[in-house]
């Protein structure tokens, strides 16, 4: 099922990858039920087929009914930390602008509103965001772990889930990269397409 809407007010697809985490696919998909702009459509797409997981959907979509929300899974299992999910929903994406996440994150309930405020205003081709992370990095003065990263447009320095680009960029590049620095080459290569490209120095998003 392709997560088509005829609601205008529809701009972002949010694909999530997962494997077998329902609890935390729970409280994502809690965080996007709780966005102040419910312009968007989430797309859960399943590293092989799982049977507590759709039956967490189905549960899911009992709970969020004003929640677009559509599920599937691959034939397969990739085992390649959802990076060839990614590029599967990503080539199946049909709204003007995508985000890619994995099913342990959260948003901040402002979080779609100050995408779209930034797309009007501004008129993008990629909007990056501020984060909190998980990890440490030494580089940083308090490498504490879970503290702001201060986002930046280059390796190390960005995640997957922390920017929103144009679906046909996205697209016309493709999500082919893996390992460790698969979340910054594949911004890097959307990059160098535009140079329209937009900061909220805000903290939208945790990292976990």
């Amino acid at each position: 099922m392709k997560p088509e809407s005829e609601d205008r007010n529809v701009f972002l697809e949010i694909i999530i990858v997962t494997f077998k985490r329902v609890n935390a696919l729970r409280c994502l998909v809690a965080s996007f039920a709780c966005q102040t702009d419910l312009g968007f459509v989430l797309r859960i797409i399943h590293d092989g087929a799982d049977f507590e997981t759709q039956e967490c959907f189905q549960e899911l979509r009992k709970i969020y009914p004003k929640l677009q929300l559509f599920y599937e899974h691959t034939e397969k299992h990739f085992n390649d930390y959802g990076n060839s999910l990614r590029n599967l929903g990503l080539m199946q994406a049909v709204q003007e602008y995508c985000l890619l996440t994995n099913d342990d994150n959260y948003y901040v309930p402002v979080f779609v509103e100050n995408v779209r405020k930034t797309i009007e205003r501004e008129h993008p081709e990629i909007i990056y965001f501020d984060m909190v992370h998980n990890y440490t990095f030494p580089d940083l003065p308090n490498p504490i772990g879970y503290q702001t990263l201060l986002t930046e447009p280059r390796i190390y320095r960005i995640d997957i889930g922390s920017f929103v680009f144009r679906t046909e960029l996205g697209k016309s590049i493709g999500f082919s990269h893996n390992g460790p620095t698969a979340d910054g080459k594949f911004f890097e290569d959307i990059a160098a397409r535009t140079s329209r490209i937009s900061k909220i120095s805000k903290v939208l998003f945790v990292h976990n």
